[in-house]
């Protein structure tokens, strides 16, 4: 993994809660960051339609949600 000044590398980053507030905006912060250090993202939430938009939405800004 690669570490950047933030302290969160390359590697993957598991975010539980992702489809309301901070959540949601960390899975956000992190697709949109540079892709050198943009991490691959583990989404861990209820299944279903919140989910799948805020997945979408980061890999639109070239995050790989896993």
């Amino acid at each position: 993994m690669t570490t950047t000044e933030s302290g969160i590398g390359s590697g993957t980053v598991l975010i539980t809660g992702p489809t309301r507030n901070l959540g949601r905006s960390a899975v956000l912060a992190m697709a949109g960051r540079p892709a050198a250090e943009r991490p691959d993202l583990l989404l861990v939430g209820r299944a279903g339609a919140d989910l799948a938009r805020v997945a979408d939405e980061a890999r639109a800004l070239g995050a790989r949600v896993v």
